[in-house]
């Protein structure tokens, strides 16, 4: 079964997506988005080091079954709700199957997320029993529309998150085929871990995945004019004699240490300053950032396009996501 997929805006993919991350209100400024239109795609190189990701922590405790009757592991990052984590709070038993529709209280929701091929947050409301409390099950939909009915008529509980920020896809968009989307999302997360895990027998001696980025670096595509190096004074930091890159364009005025030009990524601060004071996009959320939020490194492809969030969670750049390249 495939994934449903909406109807796309018109204009190139890259204005299409910026457009949908920053809602245009009557008092913005056109110029402004244009500004970000324009800058947003610019090849920089990664960080001199990428942030820590913490891959022994990447799963919850949490499974679920998948449409081939298998049970997949849910990593942290998908799971945006859940009060039933508490220790005092008691799960209910299984309800026996009749005819009858078993509303489950709010308070007993997990809520899911995954990103739909227009790269939206899609939800799914499940929940965990007594006898199994570690594997999730999706609310019907019968159940589903009983809970959200009670929640919308209840003056306190219709300020909930479940009415307000994680409505299932059930009512959001009833086109799209969540469990499907979530498992497609599972697998592709699943086969990314395993690469990045160390051998087997490693495992025990597992640590933060401080990883350096010098390899990527080197590979990467300078995004300001060719430089030469010699001792002088850093514009900077102001260090003086120290070794220093200095820019064609610019010339001594823009000259920057080493460690300077790793955190600048190679962009003169100078005549591009407007790309240091950017809002960048990221690819596989389309959050906006800043830059030393911006050019993480794709867990595929290693293009530098993706927010240090992504990063963490092993994410994909629009081109290698699975999902989202469909569209494309």
């Amino acid at each position: 079964m495939a994934v449903a997929l909406r109807a796309t805006a018109t204009g190139t993919d890259w204005e299409f997506y910026v457009r949908r991350a920053v809602p245009v209100s009557d008092d913005t400024d056109s110029d402004d988005l244009e500004e970000v239109l324009a800058l947003s795609p610019i090849d920089l190189p990664p960080p001199a080091t990428l942030p820590r990701r913490n891959l022994a922590c990447f799963y919850s405790e949490y499974s679920m079954r998948v449409p081939d009757g298998s049970t997949s592991r849910v990593p942290q990052h998908m799971i945006v709700r859940d009060h039933t984590c508490c220790k005092s709070h008691r799960l209910s038993p299984k309800p026996v199957h009749d005819s009858a529709v078993y509303v489950p209280h709010a308070v007993d929701i997990v809520v899911l997320a995954a990103r739909d091929a227009e790269g939206d947050q899609q939800y799914g409301w499940y929940v965990r029993w007594r006898e199994n409390p570690t594997l999730l099950e999706r609310v019907p939909y019968g159940s589903a529309e009983c809970l959200w009915a009670a929640i919308r008529k209840d003056n306190f509980m219709k300020t909930s998150s479940l009415n307000e920020s994680f409505v299932d896809s059930y009512f959001s968009n009833s086109q799209l085929d969540f469990d499907t989307l979530v498992s497609i999302r599972l697998q592709a997360t699943q086969q990314r871990y395993e690469q990045l895990m160390p051998a087997a027998t490693n495992r025990k001696r597992l640590r933060d995945d401080t990883c350096s980025s010098q390899a990527l670096y080197e590979q990467s595509k300078p995004a300001s004019p060719a430089h030469a190096s010699r001792k002088g004074h850093c514009t900077i930091c102001l260090d003086e004699d120290v070794e220093v890159h200095v820019p064609s364009c610019c010339g001594q005025n823009a000259a920057a240490c080493h460690g300077c030009r790793l955190k600048l990524r190679h962009i003169c601060p100078v005549c591009e300053r407007k790309r240091l004071n950017a809002a960048y996009q990221c690819l596989s959320c389309n959050s906006i950032v800043t830059l030393k939020d911006y050019g993480m490194p794709c867990a595929t492809c290693n293009k530098s396009s993706l927010c240090i969030g992504c990063y963490k969670d092993l994410g994909q750049c629009v081109d290698c996501d699975v999902v989202r390249c469909q569209r494309r």
